[in-house]
């Protein structure tokens, strides 16, 4: 089933109509929203509202965003799904988003009720509890100060976790999810067994029906990016957004061209550009995943012990392998532990992986060479492995 709705259904009025439609496609009971929407220069605050009534969802704001609530937004959202219109958000007031626990409620029971929007390292806690939790870590107090920089995201007001090293026990003040994570990361450090998270590549967009031939036609001859977000999203059939300190003079006009070569003909020009989650972001610096890191974090085990040589080397290869993924690794909630003889890694699954191919570098080519490839920009990726 599929159908356009009036906005006027959705109470916008007259005013918002220009501003914004709504498309509802529905595969038997799992409804996923798909929305149209401009917001050519309208506030922040006003963009929010509009966008929670129409998709149906509350987006709200925490409260360091406070003083960017009146600036200008710009993007464009075609047929945009939920994450793709967070996406779009973040990346316009350059900040996360993440979900939104429902307050403390009489019945214990947790639901997650919308979205927030804040540039804060911690989530938004929902109702605390306290656990007493086992584990084999006895005697471990070196673990203490790693596994909280892993759960500092849940470790809001009230919160807390201390350790009983003689016993292993850990109690807890946190959230449902906080407590989660937390057995997640006392089991992956107890047992320590090899795991890696897929490496899933994103799917391209779709290529917009509208175009002829699949291929997009025409230009856009707008002078400031500002004015050129609904044009692109017209020209391509793409969602758009603008960060908040990104417009600037275009340069030269943008003839129309596959989609895969806009983001390097954007770069051309002078701005940054990528699609994340299938939306087209542009901005002075490269755009990023704006889902919370401790949303999008997994969790790895990587065997190191047949690449150190002794306690020194093993410390080593860490400090180096912690060298590599810098500054990615220092997201919130992020990390490398050194279990002696393998590395624990929570990161999201690129740079899981991108950890991984520098254990194949120095397997291949041994730390010093390896580290001294990193510098140079041109680690080598072929080549025999070594025997473990």
């Amino acid at each position: 089933m599929t159908r356009r709705r009036d906005p006027d259904e959705s109470g916008l009025g007259a005013a918002s109509r220009a501003l914004c439609g709504w498309l509802l496609v529905a595969a038997g009971l799992a409804a996923e929203p798909q929305i149209d929407f401009v917001a050519a220069g309208i506030p922040a605050h006003e963009t929010l509202r509009l966008l929670s009534q129409v998709g149906g969802s509350p987006l709200a704001t925490a409260t360091d965003l406070a003083g960017d609530l009146n600036q200008p937004v710009r993007l464009a959202l075609v047929r945009a799904t939920p994450i793709q219109v967070r996406q779009a958000l973040g990346h316009a007031l350059q900040c996360w988003f993440a979900k939104e626990p429902e307050p403390a409620t009489s019945t214990g029971a947790v639901r997650i009720v919308g979205t927030r929007f804040s540039r804060q390292d911690q989530l938004s806690i929902g109702p605390l509890e306290t656990r007493v939790l086992t584990s084999d870590l006895v005697g471990r107090d070196d673990l203490v100060a790693p596994v909280r920089n892993l759960l500092q995201p849940w470790l809001g007001a009230g919160c807390g976790i201390d350790f009983l090293a003689s016993d292993g026990l850990w109690t807890a003040t946190l959230d449902a999810a906080g407590q989660a994570q937390l057995v997640e990361a006392l089991t992956r450090l107890a047992k320590a067994e090899p795991a890696v998270p897929p490496l899933i590549p994103m799917a391209a967009p779709l290529i917009p029906a509208t175009t002829a031939n699949g291929r997009p036609t025409g230009t856009v001859l707008a002078a400031q990016w500002a004015d050129a977000v609904p044009a692109i999203a017209a020209t391509w059939g793409i969602s758009v957004a603008l960060a908040s300190d990104g417009d600037a003079s275009i340069g030269q006009p943008l003839p129309a061209m596959p989609l895969a070569e806009l983001p390097a003909a954007i770069a051309r020009r002078g701005a940054q550009a990528a699609l994340v989650h299938g939306v087209l972001c542009i901005g002075r610096q490269v755009p990023v995943d704006r889902q919370h890191p401790a949303e999008r974090r997994r969790f790895a085990v990587l065997p190191t012990w047949h690449l150190r040589r002794d306690q020194t080397s093993q410390a080593q290869l860490v400090a180096a392998v912690r060298l590599r993924l810098t500054p990615r690794i220092s997201q919130p909630g992020w990390g490398v532990v050194d279990l002696g003889g393998s590395l624990l890694v929570v990161a999201d699954p690129p740079t899981i992986h991108e950890c991984l191919e520098a254990l194949l570098d120095i397997d291949r080519l041994g730390l010093d060479r390896a580290a001294a490839a990193w510098s140079d920009g041109d680690a080598q990726r072929t080549g025999p492995r070594r025997a473990p």
